[in-house]
C-alpha cells in the first residue's frame, strides 16, 4: 500500500472498552500482515501503558508533536509484546490541548486560529502515512479539540459502544459531532461501524441493548458489527502484562471476537485501497 488508512476510534463516554478495542484490533491487524501504527491521543496514556510502555519514561510524546511540532517519527516506539508501533502519550498531552486552544499568531483571524488548532494531527501524520498500512487513533472520552483533530485526519471512524443504557444514550452526541465534521471539515470520513462491547449475553439487559443498538443503526443507516465484543476478565489480565488478549488468551471468546472484527476491517481497508489505487 502507498498510503495509510486512518481509523479514529472514538466515543465521548469512558469505560466502554475503547482503548482495549483499539489495542486488540491493532494487534489483530498486525497478525493479519499489516503494518500498523497506533496513535495514543488520550492524555491518560492508557493505550501506551497497556502496550507495555512506561508513560513516566517518555522524553517525547504526542503533546510535543501537537504543541511544538516535533516530528511524530521521533516519538514512535515498537510495542514490546504487540504487533504494532505506538506514538505514545501521557498527561502532558492535556497541557498541549489547553495551549492549542489559546494559541494565536500576530495577524491571525479567528478562521486562521481554527484551522491551526484543528489541523495539527493532519500535519503530524503526513510524514508517516506512507510507512504504515493502517493508523489507528485512540481518543480520550471527550468531544473536544483533540477529537476534532482526530476526525479531521480520519478516513474512517469506529465507534465502540458498551451494551449498557447510558452508553447508548451518549451515542447520539457522538453521531452529531461526526455529522458536523463530515459536513463542514472532512467529507471523506465515513463511519466504519458501531462496535458493541462489554456484552454479557447471559443477561436480558445486554440482549435488549444489542437489539436497541441495532435498531438505532438501521434507522440511521450506520454500519453495525453483529460480531460483538464479550465482557471478559482476560482483557484486563492481558493489559496488566502489556499484551494483547489474542496472545494472552488466544482461545477465549473475546480474542476470537476481536480477530473476527479485525478481519472485517482488513477487508474494508483492502477494498478502499483497491478503489484509490
Amino acid at each position: 500500500m502507498s498510503r495509510s488508512t486512518i481509523i479514529s476510534v472514538i466515543n465521548a463516554k469512558g469505560g466502554i472498552a475503547k482503548t482495549t478495542s483499539t489495542l486488540n484490533l491493532a494487534h489483530a491487524l498486525g497478525t493479519l500482515g499489516m503494518d500498523v501504527l497506533v496513535v495514543d491521543f488520550d492524555p491518560q496514556g492508557g493505550l501506551t501503558g497497556s502496550a507495555g510502555i512506561n508513560t513516566g519514561d517518555l522524553e517525547l510524546q504526542m503533546g510535543d508533536v501537537i504543541l511544538s511540532g516535533t516530528p511524530i517519527e521521533h516519538i514512535i516506539r515498537n510495542a514490546p509484546h504487540c504487533k504494532f508501533d505506538v506514538a505514545p502519550a501521557n498527561i502532558n498531552l492535556s497541557v498541549a490541548e489547553v495551549a492549542l486552544i489559546d494559541h494565536a499568531e500576530p495577524g491571525w483571524t479567528i478562521e486562521d486560529q481554527r484551522k491551526y488548532r484543528e489541523s495539527r494531527l493532519v500535519e503530524a501524520l503526513a510524514n508517516v502515512r506512507n510507512a504504515y498500512d493502517v493508523i489507528l487513533i485512540d481518543n480520550q472520552p471527550s468531544l473536544g479539540i483533540l477529537a476534532v483533530n482526530s476526525m479531521s485526519v480520519a478516513d474512517y471512524i469506529l465507534i465502540p459502544v458498551a451494551t449498557e443504557f447510558m452508553s447508548l444514550m451518549g451515542l447520539n452526541n457522538v453521531l452529531k459531532l461526526i455529522e458536523i465534521m463530515t459536513t463542514n471539515r472532512n467529507a471523506q470520513a465515513k463511519i466504519l461501524g458501531v462496535l458493541p462491547t462489554l456484552a454479557d449475553t447471559r443477561t436480558n439487559h445486554t440482549k435488549d441493548m444489542l437489539k436497541e443498538l441495532y435498531k438505532i443503526c438501521r434507522l440511521r443507516k450506520i454500519p453495525f458489527y453483529k460480531e460483538f465484543i464479550p465482557r471478559s476478565v482476560r482483557v484486563q489480565e492481558a493489559a496488566i502484562v502489556g499484551q494483547s488478549v489474542l496472545d494472552y488468551a488466544p482461545t477465549s471468546d473475546v480474542a476470537r471476537a476481536y480477530l473476527n472484527v479485525a478481519k472485517l476491517i482488513h477487508t474494508e481497508v483492502m477494498a478502499r485501497v483497491a478503489k484509490t489505487s
